[in-house]
């Protein structure tokens, strides 16, 4: 007969953090691509890529609008395309609308992940 039993199950947690203080990191103005643009190569509408100058192609960057922190996950799909100095980037359409940018104002956080 079982008249009691104790077990203690130990368990460790682990945080899993991704450490964006030493990352590459750029506050500025995007431009959003339009399909009137000239000299800068087509980028689709939908898609979830940017072009930028320093970032190595298929880099993966954390796009943050600070006016309503919202943010996204972003894959850098050239960098030699040439654009205004002015602006950090080129965003498709689809990421100025996801993260509710203002389209006279584009104001961007991006972080290398």
């Amino acid at each position: 007969m079982l008249l009691s039993c104790d077990q203690t199950i130990k368990s460790k947690k682990q945080k899993f953090s991704i450490e964006l203080e030493n990352r590459y990191r750029n506050s500025g103005f995007a431009l959003v691509y339009q399909d009137d643009l000239q000299n800068i190569k087509k980028l689709e509408a939908r898609s979830l890529n940017i072009y930028h100058k320093s970032l190595k192609k298929k880099s993966i960057v954390k796009i943050t609008n600070p006016v309503n922190q919202k943010y996204l996950i972003a894959e850098v799909k050239s960098n030699r395309v040439k654009f205004s100095n002015f602006f950090n980037s080129v965003l498709s359409l689809r990421i100025a609308e996801e993260l509710e940018l203002d389209l006279k104002e584009p104001y961007v956080e991006i972080i290398l992940v």
